[in-house]
C-alpha cells in the first residue's frame, strides 16, 4: 500500500554544489614619495571589494505547501533564493537523482523530464510519458544513461539518454516497479517491485524480480520471490474498503541493493528473514535473521533492545547499506489497530522495531 505522508513544508537540502570563486585583486597603489624633513603620508584603511556571489554556490531545494511543490535554489552564502533560477513547478508526483560525478539533477514531475547542470542552474527538458506514481531515477554508473520507473501496477520502464533527454527505450513490466539499479557494468538494469490489482493497491500473487538489458530493455531473466509479502493482504473476501480499520495488514519490506554488487537484499516486513537475489549467479536464498552462537555475542544480545514485529496490522522496514556492501541498517514500525469495547471507536498503536544491524553474508543480527 502506497502510504504518502505529506509535510507542510519538506525542504530536501539535496546537494551543495561549491563554484570556486578568485577574490577579486585590489587595485595596484603608488606610495607618494617623501623627503627625509617630512613623514611618509597615512593613507587610509583599504576598503574591501565585495566579491560577487558565484552562481554555483548554492544548493536546490524542494518546497511544499499546499499540495503544491516547486524545486527552487537556495544560496549556501545568503540563504535567499537564487533570482537567475526560475522556480520549477511540481506536480503531485515527482522523484529525481543526481548523476555520479554530482554535476547534474534529473527530476521528473508530471512526464517531464528536467536535466538541471548544477554549476551553472539552467537545464533541458523532455517528454517521458510517465504518469502517476514515479518510483525510480536512477542514473546509470557512468551517468549517460537514466532509468525511469513507474510504480503503478502496469510498471512502466523507460531508458533516457542523460545528455539528450532522448527516450531510447521503453516498456511495461506488468508488476508495480519499486526498486531500480543498473548492474556495475552499465549493460543491465535490476528491477524489484509487488505484483498490484489493477485500479486497487491489494497485493496479488508473489513479488518479482528482474533484469532487463540496458540497450533495448528486453528481458533477461525473471523469477518470483515466493515467501515474500509486499503490500495490503485483506482479511476478508469482501474488498469493498481496505482502508477501513482492521481490514487488511500491510507489509513493507526493507528492501535495498549492495553498493558494489549486482545485490538486492530484502529483509522481510511479516518475519525476521533475510532474502538475497543475486542478479550475475541468478540464485536466491533466504535465511532466518538469528544471533550469533557463542557466549559473548548472546550477552550483547540482551542489551540490544531488538523488537520483533510479526501478526501486527502492519508493518514497515526500511533498510540502508553500509559502504563496504557487509551490513544492513534495518529500523521501521508496526502499526496494531484493536477496536474499543462496546464502540465504533479505534485505537492505533505504533511501535518501532528498533535498530537491527545484520551481517548480508550469514543474517546473523
Amino acid at each position: 500500500m502506497l502510504i504518502l505522508r505529506r509535510m507542510w513544508i519538506v525542504v530536501l537540502t539535496i546537494s551543495v554544489m561549491l563554484a570556486s570563486c578568485a577574490p577579486a585583486t585590489p587595485a595596484p597603489t603608488s606610495a607618494l614619495p617623501s623627503s627625509p624633513s617630512q613623514p611618509p603620508p597615512t593613507l587610509p584603511p583599504a576598503t574591501p571589494i565585495p566579491t560577487p556571489e558565484p552562481v554555483g554556490v548554492g544548493a536546490p531545494v524542494i518546497e511544499y505547501l499546499h499540495e503544491q511543490s516547486k524545486l527552487l535554489v537556495i544560496s549556501s552564502v545568503t540563504g535567499k533564493t537564487f533570482d537567475s533560477f526560475t522556480p520549477i513547478q511540481l506536480g503531485y508526483n515527482y522523484n529525481y537523482a543526481f548523476a555520479p560525478d554530482g554535476r547534474m539533477l534529473a527530476l521528473v514531475s508530471d512526464a517531464q523530464l528536467y536535466l538541471i547542470d548544477l554549476p551553472s542552474w539552467k537545464y533541458r527538458t523532455s517528454d517521458v510519458g510517465l504518469h502517476g506514481w514515479l518510483s525510480s531515477v536512477v542514473y546509470g554508473p557512468d551517468g549517460t544513461l537514466l532509468a525511469l520507473a513507474s510504480g503503478e501496477p502496469d510498471g512502466a520502464l523507460r531508458v533516457v539518454d542523460a545528455k539528450s533527454g532522448e527516450v531510447k527505450a521503453s516498456m511495461q513490466a506488468g508488476f508495480s516497479i519499486r526498486n531500480v539499479k543498473f548492474t556495475a557494468d552499465g549493460k543491465s538494469i535490476m528491477v524489484y517491485g509487488p505484483h498490484l490489482a489493477v485500479n486497487s493497491e491489494i497485493s496479488v500473487g508473489a513479488p518479482r524480480a528482474a533484469l532487463y538489458s540496458a540497450s533495448d530493455l528486453g528481458l533477461l531473466w525473471s523469477l518470483e520471490l515466493d515467501g515474500i509479502r509486499d503490500g495490503v493482504f485483506p482479511k476478508k473476501v469482501d474488498t469493498a474498503d481496505i482502508h477501513q480499520p482492521g481490514a487488511a495488514w500491510f507489509f513493507a519490506p526493507g528492501i535495498v541493493f549492495s553498493p558494489n554488487r549486482d545485490i538486492l537484499y530484502l529483509v522481510h516486513g511479516d518475519e525476521d528473514k533475510l532474502t538475497t537475489v543475486d542478479f550475475t549467479s541468478q540464485k536466491v536464498s533466504t535465511v532466518d535473521v538469528h544471533v550469533k552462537t557463542s557466549w559473548l555475542d548472546q550477552l550483547m544480545a540482551l542489551t540490544a533492545g531488538v523488537a520483533y514485529a510479526k501478526g501486527m496490522d502492519g508493518t514497515t522496514k526500511q533498510a540502508l547499506i553500509s559502504p563496504d556492501g557487509k551490513f544492513l541498517f534495518v529500523g521501521g514500525t508496526t502499526e496494531e489497530v484493536t477496536q474499543q469495547a462496546n464502540s465504533n471507536n479505534w485505537d492505533v498503536t505504533d511501535t518501532s522495531i528498533g535498530l537491527q544491524v545484520i551481517a548480508v553474508e550469514d543474517g546473523t543480527l
